[in-house]
């Protein structure tokens, strides 16, 4: 951990990069607890200015639609359409040590994540995602927390909740 002044710094080295190094374009997903169950396939998103949950995940986490509060969000896919968001859905993350209560918006749509934290979530925790090196690092009760990438989704052998 380095200190300056009174700011901790997160810093990332060539020492935090995956085995095969800058030879990748993998997307950062890692995995999170909720409501006692463990949930991979949770994509990390700078891209993205908001937290989803696809309805599939709410269902399986059991909630339902009667559990999800009010929005009036429209969302514009990459492909330009828009899909309407279900609700929203307050719910608490275990990352590490720490949990953090995200808001989700829901959506019925196909996806290749359980979860998404987008921006909201990675202001919030203060995060640092880093898709080259793999890894999300975050400060709690003064530690630089580091959760490493589950690897590549699409060669695990769990199944998507």
């Amino acid at each position: 951990m380095m200190t300056v002044g009174r700011a901790t710094c997160i810093v990332f080295s060539d020492d935090d990069l995956p085995p095969n190094g800058l030879d990748h374009v993998r997307p950062l997903y890692i995995t999170v607890g909720c409501s006692g169950r463990r949930v991979p396939s949770v994509l990390l998103d700078n891209g993205s200015t908001l937290n989803v949950c696809p309805l599939a995940t709410a269902i399986a986490l059991g909630f339902a639609p009667s559990d999800f509060g009010p929005s009036t969000q429209t969302v514009r896919a990459y492909d330009n359409t828009k899909r309407e968001v279900m609700g929203t859905l307050m719910i608490d993350l275990q990352i590490g040590p720490a949990t953090f209560s995200t808001l989700f918006q829901v959506l019925r749509i196909p996806t290749s994540f359980n979860l998404l934290l987008g921006r909201p979530w990675i202001h919030i925790a203060r995060a640092i995602p880093s898709s080259l090196h793999q890894k999300v690092k975050f400060i709690h009760d003064g530690q630089i927390i580091t959760v490493r990438s589950t690897g590549d989704i699409f060669a695990a052998s769990e199944p998507v909740l």
